[in-house]
């Protein structure tokens, strides 16, 4: 098998079907932690002494996340890889990509797609590590929290327990079989999104990598802006598509890190339910009128464990490589392919094009703009450290992430 084979076989993959399959998993998933005694947990939290939901429906992070967060994200992750293959065509044919002489190169847009290619070709490798790196996490991570307390009796990281290890009392030794090997197929999901999630850093390292060499000068081809649209980016609103994707990508990636860290930090809380540890204590101090209580909770950081540690960073990595590919990299080289025509066109003399150059918006997207983009990627990081401010954030992800949703139902 070629070291291409991944990128070759997802470029050919339905996104839908993927987000299907993926919603599948998690709804099965589901029926299973019934069968298995899993679904509900109440274990009796002793530092705090209070009763404390941790079954398998109520751990967001694998319940909903894996249903509905994982699945938009293999969604919008595929959708914009697969948007890259049509990019060579779509800027040749607007009379976008030319050689540095500023003429067409007689290819059409399949030097594109060969260089395109390549750097898929040369760069696959970085997949396997990443992905490599992220399973063995995982298989350590499941045997540390599940199969080693269930099966040889190890000791439990303090304050874990949780629907992984319900059965790690009982004398029946299928009970904690049944438990170890329904959470190990759990962390399966987590490996699979670990593989994709390197996929999808090598993806759009790379697509940034030829929309750089794309604005150069010292590249055997260029991109410039095609004065023939009437749309202000004048050509580049053919990268909305693909930076749209990538963003929401990031968003769906970033509700599943969210709702990770939430879980971690409600087993730590003393809590009965997560909803009691989300809102009752905002509520209760907003009904008292004891606002700095509720302040206070609202402002709470929680523990920071190793897996909330994780989580956090992985957010943050994948909002800060999304938004860099948007506001960065199209952004330049919109504005660098604009300069270009610009001084091509004062060469040649033909000043009557130049207004139409001047008024052209280095903005590859319709919306967000870049100074919204940039608050919404602050106020995700501070959603994400203060859990209950993340929950307004989560809210506001799932509404637009549910319109686009729904729009690329109809478009197919």
């Amino acid at each position: 098998m070629s070291r291409t084979n991944v990128f070759t076989i997802l470029r050919k993959v339905s996104p839908m079907g993927v987000l299907l399959c993926t919603a599948s998993v998690g709804a099965v998933l589901l029926v299973t932690s019934i069968a298995c005694g899993v679904s509900s947990y109440l274990y009796f939290d002793e530092i705090h002494q209070v009763a404390s939901q941790r079954g398998y429906l109520s751990s967001v992070n694998w319940s909903v996340g894996i249903t509905i967060a994982m699945a938009a994200s293999f969604f919008f992750m595929l959708s914009a890889l697969q948007d890259v293959d049509g990019l060579g065509r779509q800027l040749y044919d607007a009379g976008m990509l030319v050689r540095a002489d500023f003429t067409q190169p007689g290819e059409g847009g399949d030097s594109f797609k060969r260089e395109w290619l390549r750097l898929l070709r040369q760069n696959s490798r970085w997949v396997l590590v990443l992905a490599g790196i992220g399973a063995v996490a995982s298989i350590v991570e499941w045997w540390v929290v599940s199969g080693g307390p269930l099966l040889i009796g190890a000791e439990i990281r303090e304050q874990e327990y949780d629907w992984c290890t319900k059965f790690v009392s009982s004398d029946v030794t299928l009970k904690r079989v049944l438990n170890a090997a329904f959470c190990f197929v759990v962390f399966l999901t987590q490996i699979v999104y670990i593989c994709a999630l390197a996929v999808y850093f090598v993806f759009i390292t790379l697509f940034s990598k030829i929309i750089y060499s794309l604005s150069s000068s010292n590249t055997a081809h260029r991109i410039i802006p095609n004065l023939g649209s009437p749309d202000r980016r004048k050509g580049f609103e053919v990268f909305e598509s693909v930076s749209e994707n990538i963003l929401l990508a990031a968003a769906s990636s970033y509700a599943l890190f969210y709702l990770s860290r939430l879980w971690n930090v409600y087993i730590r809380s003393g809590s009965p339910n997560l909803w009691a540890f989300v809102v009752g204590d905002l509520v209760r101090g907003f009904r008292k009128a004891d606002w700095a209580t509720s302040v206070d909770r609202l402002f709470d950081i929680g523990a920071f464990s190793y897996s909330s540690t994780m989580v956090t960073l992985g957010a943050v990595v994948a909002l800060t490589l999304s938004i860099i590919v948007v506001v960065r990299v199209l952004r330049m080289a919109a504005l660098q392919a604009k300069r270009d025509l610009h001084r091509h066109l004062t060469e040649q003399g033909r000043t009557a094009e130049l207004s139409e150059v001047e008024s052209m918006s280095v903005w590859p997207m319709s919306y967000p703009r870049p100074n919204h983009l940039l608050v919404l990627a602050v106020f995700a990081v501070i959603g994400i450290i203060f859990f209950r401010i993340g929950i307004v954030y989560l809210g506001a992800l799932i509404a637009w992430v549910t319109n686009r949703m729904f729009q690329s139902l109809k478009s197919a």
